[in-house]
């Protein structure tokens, strides 16, 4: 079973690892090796720091191991992450982590949400609603990869 609870400073290390292995094991299906290795590469654990202070961040936590996490920006309405363990992917962990941030976005009096997503996630967030809207590029560090901008209205 998983529990999402809020994320805090000692759990960044294991937000990284999450971070890295989903860009690593599921972001192959649509990009280059070195898409890959500039995305995760970019990851550090001190990457989070300021989000968990600012933001809302959360962990799904599966048989007291971190799984999954995202993270939700209410101020400008938008879902900044919903990654997953490759070995989780599919089991509903990331629906789960969806599900909450939708919620608590509800709760603060969102509508609508954007997101950037990732190529290979593209069919889970239109699963759970949500529209493409622009096709572009993601800034990582100094680089960009390839990024897919969607958006879903009546948040409820």
């Amino acid at each position: 079973m998983v529990t999402i609870r809020e994320a805090t400073i000692a759990d960044t290390p294991a937000i990284a690892r999450v971070h890295q292995s989903s860009a690593r094991g599921l972001g192959r299906t649509h990009y280059t090796p070195e898409d890959i290795e500039t995305w995760a590469g970019s990851i550090t654990p001190e990457r989070y720091l300021h989000s968990i202070e600012e933001q809302y961040v959360v962990v799904a936590v599966e048989q007291g191991e971190i799984v999954g996490w995202g993270q939700l920006n209410a101020e400008k309405s938008e879902i900044v992450a919903v990654y997953v363990t490759p070995a989780r992917a599919g089991a509903g962990v990331g629906r789960a982590l969806l599900t909450h941030l939708e919620e608590v976005a509800s709760n603060l009096g969102c509508r609508t949400l954007s997101l950037w997503s990732s190529l290979n996630a593209v069919g889970f967030y239109q699963r759970y609603g949500y529209q493409v809207t622009e096709r572009s590029v993601d800034k990582l560090s100094n680089d960009e990869i390839p990024a897919i901008r969607m958006v879903k209205t009546t948040i409820t």
